[in-house]
């Protein structure tokens, strides 16, 4: 009976200190090992006797990989590193919209006549990196991405050329569409804040990009043929562009919309044009 009161009397303390501490004390020879979790992550601290303190010696944490620190590389040829999660970028996107006359403007001035939503733009993602922390809800990501865009224009309008002037010109001809189209390479680097949601993340994305445009032609099509009718390869188009990127994604679908800051086309010989397009894509 004495022995049963004192092993009693002697374990109140270690239960006491264990839940105060909301954790798991062993006693083994001299040291004492230290079990706590804290949001799905367990820590392991083996502690050393030193008077009326302790001296931390050795300190180990266990936990499900994908909800700590993880950075992986993905691109169409390389999967990177597996992970039940959806990653953060787009394998594929297609969107549409507009061209404003200015960097915060969503409208132009009616002089590029656009068919609708005529900016149109798809693209395909060739290399991907993601930074992500799982128990703070944070992410990184910087991607690369082919874009061929077309911009359509009202029946009879197309933009032209005039002694190195561009506008938007009307045909004589009936029947006539306008188009213009580009290929171009666009870099993102997007900071995500990331929400657990059923059995993946919800990620909501804000970020700036730089877009590289090339191969700039204009061409005419009619209603009753599939023919295309060149009509200029000189649109005064600048090579480099700017723009800011908004994008919500979840189980390997999102939502995007990019808006350029800097003009498509040289102010002082084009119309003024800033892409605006907003659209959807998916992860393979």
């Amino acid at each position: 009976m004495k022995t049963f009161v004192f092993m009693v009397a002697a374990f109140l303390p270690l239960v006491a200190t264990a839940e105060e501490r909301n954790d798991t004390t062993v006693n083994y020879n001299d040291r004492q090992i230290v079990i706590s979790e804290k949001k799905d992550v367990m820590t392991v601290k083996v502690l050393d006797r030193k008077g009326n303190g302790y001296e931390k010696s050795y300190e180990a944490r266990y936990s499900d990989i994908t909800e700590e620190e993880t950075y992986f590389i993905r691109s169409p040829f390389y999967s990177g590193k597996n992970s039940r999660y959806k990653p953060l970028t787009p394998s594929f996107f297609i969107g549409c919209g507009t061209l404003g006359s200015s960097s915060f403007g969503f409208a132009n001035n009616g002089e590029l006549h656009l068919r609708g939503l005529g900016n149109i733009e798809s693209g395909i993602m060739v290399l991907a990196s993601e930074m992500t922390d799982g128990q703070r809800g944070w992410g990184m990501t910087y991607d690369i991405s082919l874009v061929l865009g077309q911009m359509m224009f009202r029946k009879g309008y197309n933009l032209g050329n005039d002694d190195s002037m561009n506008s938007v010109v009307k045909s004589d001809t009936e029947g006539r569409h306008g188009n213009m189209k580009y290929y171009g390479m666009r870099t993102r680097i997007m900071v995500h804040r990331l929400f657990p949601l059923g059995k993946d993340r919800l990620g909501i994305g804000l970020g700036c990009s730089m877009d590289m445009r090339d191969d700039e032609n204009s061409y005419w099509k009619t209603s009753d043929s599939d023919r295309r009718y060149a009509e200029s390869a000189y649109l005064n188009m600048r090579t480099f562009g700017f723009g800011l990127d908004f994008q919500v994604s979840h189980a390997g679908f999102y939502l995007y919309a990019h808006k350029s800051l800097t003009a498509m086309f040289n102010r002082s010989v084009a119309p003024s044009a800033y892409p605006f397009t907003f659209g959807l894509g998916v992860t393979f």
